[in-house]
């Protein structure tokens, strides 16, 4: 009987093993402690690291890296060494040459294969490159080992240098991908009303003929500065320039986490016929302008370094026209939906026209999906995929239960007082508590 018991034992012995064997099979290869993390910030050298874990029945057979630019463009597809000195399951890759990318967006990404045939591949993962961008080209590497340093082929180019226009094609929804001026432009409005919880709108540093004026202009919507409602201007406005680029997780008041810091408006300029009606109503005025003057006391620091605490000398505002019909004309517009935070997305396609109320007839991009936070995005035409265009509306209204974005005209010979009020806002005195200035164009 012991005999047989010992037998059996062997025998579901046997079992046991072959089954751990088909489960050390089946078990993924697994990816972890990707190095750089999400959201940081390199220099102009950056070693790109990984743990391969395997099965205890297999070994790692590769492990790849790639490369994507702030184009969108992608690398091939690099072999990754083991990484000298490790513990042998360390996987590293060094890429330089990113100096003359300063100030731009990118991502990476592995994939790794085991000698089982199981295969991973990561997410992608985004980082930034420190200092503020120039108009760099092609991107280098190398390095003093040659069995650690790599070049990034095939050698992308810098969204700066291609002054191509953007795909003419129908995007709804999406994550920008080209960087440029409009992204350090564009950014995040936080503010709030007496007794209210922050708000989230999306404002574009526009150019006011001149950087020594004393003060830069954000065009806006007027419902992101002035409550039709409560009847009132914003109590605290924050204007945070690219925000997509924070190293924290959403949109807050912490400046340090933000590349560029973030600004305190000092006044709102927006038009009567938005104050003397409500939404609906007053959908033709939905434009407004938030002024910030020229003091270190409105700018709190962000991570980079060597900035004026200037707005408009630390990013290039965007040109803005009043003179455009843009009907029927391929238009992109940008903005921080609330829902993406702190994603900078934008949709694209010809714009129409749209009546919300019989007597006005709006300009409408039928398709885009942006939501609620990219209130007051930058309408533009002529977009580049180095990021240059002109602001020619402001997102403004949609439906609750459609896609679809309004923006109002801005075009002067069509009734429009957008001009009007630019105008004051370039020289228009601060009126200190009241918040803002009501214009009668």
């Amino acid at each position: 009987k012991d005999k047989n018991k010992d037998k059996n034992k062997d025998k579901n012995k046997d079992k046991t093993d072959k089954s751990n064997n088909n489960n050390n099979n089946k078990r993924p290869v697994r990816i972890k402690s990707l190095t750089p993390d999400k959201g940081s910030t390199i220099q102009s050298q950056q070693t790109f690291s990984a743990k391969i874990k395997t099965p205890s029945n297999s070994q790692v057979r590769t492990v790849q890296f790639q490369l994507t630019d702030p184009s969108g463009d992608e690398s091939n597809w690099l072999n990754v060494p083991r990484a000298k000195g490790g513990n042998g399951d360390t996987f590293s890759i060094t890429v330089d040459g990113f100096q003359k990318y300063r100030g731009t967006r990118w991502t990476y990404r592995m994939k790794a294969a085991d000698t089982n045939g199981n295969s991973v591949e990561s997410n992608s993962i985004s980082f930034q490159v420190d200092g503020v961008g120039d108009s760099a080209s092609d991107f280098g590497g190398g390095g003093t080992d040659n069995d650690a340093v790599d070049k990034a082929p095939p050698a992308p180019s810098s969204s700066y240098s291609d002054s191509r226009p953007i795909p003419q094609s129908t995007v709804q929804d999406s994550d920008w991908p080209y960087d440029g001026p409009i992204q350090s432009a564009t950014g995040r409005i936080l503010f709030e009303f007496t007794g209210t919880s922050t708000f989230v709108c999306t404002g574009t540093v526009v150019d006011d003929g001149s950087r020594t004026n004393g003060r830069s202009v954000i065009v806006t919507a007027a419902h992101c500065a002035y409550s039709d409602v409560m009847k009132e201007f914003a109590k605290l406005a924050v204007f945070i320039p690219d925000q997509v680029s924070t190293r924290g997780e959403k949109s807050d008041f912490d400046c340090g986490n933000d590349r560029y810091g973030c600004w305190y408006l000092s006044f709102a300029v927006v038009e009567r016929g938005w104050v003397e009606n409500s939404f609906p109503a007053n959908v033709q005025y939905d434009y407004a302008y938030y002024v910030v003057t020229d003091s270190p006391s409105t700018h709190s620091k962000g991570y980079s370094s060597g900035l004026t605490s200037t707005l408009d000398k630390d990013i290039t505002p965007m040109s803005i026209d009043f003179s455009t019909n843009q009907i029927n004309d391929h238009t992109v517009a940008l903005g921080y939906s609330a829902d993406k935070d702190p994603d900078f997305r934008y949709c694209s396609m010809d714009a129409d026209t749209i009546s919300g109320v019989p007597w006005y007839a709006n300009l409408w991009l039928s398709y885009c999906g942006m939501s609620g936070g990219a209130s007051g995005g930058p309408w533009i035409r002529d977009m580049t995929r180095e990021g240059t265009g002109t602001v020619v509306s402001v997102n403004s209204w949609g439906f609750s239960d459609k896609v679809g974005m309004a923006g109002p005209v801005f075009r002067t010979g069509s009734g429009s007082f957008a001009e009007c009020l630019y105008d004051k806002a370039l020289k228009a005195d601060d009126p200190g508590s009241e918040g803002g200035i009501i214009v009668n164009c």
